[in-house]
């Protein structure tokens, strides 16, 4: 199994735990527990538009057939945290109650400094927080990715009490 086949898995079981679990213990630490109907919206790199799966098969594809729910795949290939940023008012437009985000990984590629990668990602998470919107990141770990950069992006999902999973476990606060 490769890693991009590995991090769709993780993501749409990420999701479906989140959206189906029966409840929460009351310091459940994310937070908009319970996800209302609406669509789920994947946003971010290649890893969620698809690249290199089957057609049919990319992660947003599989959690549609997990969930039987709307799932709306906004990845594109190649995209950095701040170029996402430019899109996020249009996720926002399609009051999503549940937003996968997978970013990171184009941002290690083309050298981005990972204060700017968390400054655009904090930035993404506040506007999708904002609006009531269930927010759940997935991420690669070392040695697909740098540990200094998961670990600031780690740290802001605890900040920002967003779900948080990456390929290798949770967040080591937890």
């Amino acid at each position: 199994m490769n890693g991009k086949t590995l991090a769709g898995l993780v993501a749409a079981v990420v999701v479906a735990a989140m959206v189906l679990r029966p409840g929460a213990p009351d310091d459940w630490r994310i937070r908009n527990e319970r996800p209302g109907a609406g669509p789920i919206v994947c946003f971010g790199d290649s890893l969620t538009a698809g690249f290199g799966a089957e057609p049919g098969r990319s992660y947003p594809d599989v959690l549609h057939e997990l969930l039987g729910r709307e799932v709306v795949n906004r990845g594109r290939n190649g995209e950095t945290a701040t170029d996402a940023l430019e899109r996020v008012d249009a996720i926002v437009a399609l009051q999503p109650k549940v937003v996968v985000v997978t970013l990171g990984g184009n941002d290690m590629l083309q050298r981005v400094p990972i204060e700017q990668t968390v400054a655009s990602m904090r930035r993404i998470f506040d506007r999708l927080l904002g609006t009531g919107t269930m927010v759940a990141f997935v991420g690669i770990d070392p040695p697909l990715a740098s540990a200094a950069r998961m670990d600031a992006i780690r740290d802001l999902c605890w900040e920002r009490r967003c779900d948080d999973r990456f390929v290798a476990g949770p967040h080591p606060h937890v």
